[in-house]
């Protein structure tokens, strides 16, 4: 059997146990309480600090974070990857702190566009939402175009049936539990990508021999005008890009109580800016080891320092990067 078949076979399987699992619990809440419309969309007050804090980590990191980050890295050296790291996570907090803010002072909202609409009125409330829809649409997309990529730059398969597996497994289960169910199932998605991640570090660490690391940095990794940019630029895009995404909103409704919501915050930020980190130094040490790279943006770079500059990298660890990949997928 061919590693594309074993890779794209344990892939579809993954997705499948978590979509199933959903499933399961939304049939086991149901059973033991029929929610009402406001509880299906908000999960309001019923997450406790553990599992608001994965959720607030998986919501952030998906699969974009395993390709966009390395190819950051490219242009804008170590100094553009702290800066973006830094950034993916700390505005997750801002967000949650203001959020507890409108809570407390209008406790019945659903969202922010029912904020918007209850205090400034419809006009705003429409370019509001254009705004949430529009930037959500281009997360979507990376997200699938992620998933795509592993398959096709990778894995040497096909993207178009792996795409339409997750999105149609994300949407069925969304659809029969809601919102609670959703967090609840970033716990396991949470849990089993950093297990994989950890695990193929210390693959790495055991393989990494590059024969020369290039002293100086080159200008391209190391500080350049482009990563000194990203550290004005990026808190800034950062920001705005989850102050209007609907996500963290829905976990600063459906936090058990204010401070659940402001420690989950920051503990699942530490954990998004670690993670994001971690992939794009992957990528920094594939570069730097000029280590063959299979696409030319540097976008599959921590891929091929799995092959540690080889032809093939062991079956095994390409298939827990796939599976890596398809878990982060799933979570955000």
């Amino acid at each position: 059997m061919s590693l594309e078949s074993v890779t794209y076979g344990l892939s579809v399987t993954t997705i499948v146990l978590f979509g199933l699992s959903a499933l399961f619990l939304a049939r086991r809440r149901q059973r033991v309480k029929q929610d009402d419309t406001e509880f299906f969309l908000t999960a309001r007050h019923s997450v406790p600090l553990r599992t608001i804090a994965w959720s607030f980590y998986a919501q952030g990191v998906g699969a974009w974070v395993i390709f966009s980050m390395p190819a950051y890295v490219v242009s804008a050296g170590m100094v553009g990857l702290v800066a973006y790291s830094i950034s993916c996570g700390l505005p997750i907090v801002i967000v949650a702190y203001v959020g507890a803010i409108l809570h407390r002072k209008y406790p019945g909202v659903l969202s922010l566009g029912d904020f918007v609409q209850w205090r400034f009125g419809t006009i705003p409330t429409i370019i509001v939402t254009v705004v949430m829809l529009f930037n959500m649409f281009i997360a979507l997309c990376a997200e699938y175009t992620s998933i795509g990529n592993l398959m096709e730059l990778v894995i040497g398969a096909p993207r178009l049936p792996i795409v339409i597996c997750v999105a149609v497994v994300t949407s069925v289960y969304t659809a029969a539990g809601g919102l609670y169910v959703s967090i609840l199932t970033d716990v396991g998605q949470g849990v089993f990508g950093i297990l994989l991640l950890v695990i193929m570090y210390i693959y790495v660490a055991v393989t990494f021999r590059p024969a020369s690391l290039p002293t100086p940095l080159s200008p391209e990794l190391g500080a350049n005008y482009w990563g000194w940019a990203a550290v004005g630029a990026m808190p800034i895009s950062m920001t705005c890009a989850t102050f209007f995404s609907e996500a963290p909103w829905q976990r600063i409704w459906a936090s058990a109580d204010e401070r659940a919501l402001k420690k989950g915050s920051i503990i699942g930020a530490l954990g998004l800016i670690v993670v994001c980190f971690l992939y794009g130094f992957g990528g920094f040490l594939s570069l730097w080891a000029d280590f063959p790279q299979t696409s030319t943006d540097g976008s599959t770079a921590f891929f091929d320092l799995l092959n540690a500059g080889n032809a093939t990298a062991p079956g095994w660890i390409v298939v827990l990067a796939a599976l890596a990949t398809v878990t982060m997928n799933e979570g955000c």
